[in-house]
């Protein structure tokens, strides 16, 4: 019996409910919007593209986005680069 309750005790159980999920922002870069997703996701829960990336390209982690964030124009503070919307000097 002891060898039994040791033996369960031992072995590899699934990750439990109580354990916090890492979650970390991430964008499409398909339709790009800004989502929290579990970290080993790779498809967009809105366009369903394997898409999905946690930085920018000059590395610069989405972790300062609001959720309010998906409806405006958005750069990267550390490189100037567009994130969401378009540059005025490309609209018509």
């Amino acid at each position: 019996c002891v060898h039994l309750r040791q033996a369960v005790h031992n072995y590899p159980w699934p990750a439990s409910a109580n354990e916090p999920i890492m979650n970390v922002t991430k964008r499409c870069t398909v339709c790009a919007r800004f989502r929290a997703y579990e970290v080993d996701d790779v498809y967009c829960v809105v366009c369903g593209h394997e898409s999905l990336e946690g930085e920018c390209a000059c590395g610069r982690r989405y972790d300062y986005l609001r959720d309010d964030d998906d409806n405006v124009t958005l750069h990267c503070p550390r490189c100037g680069k567009v994130l969401r919307g378009r540059q005025k000097e490309y609209d018509a």
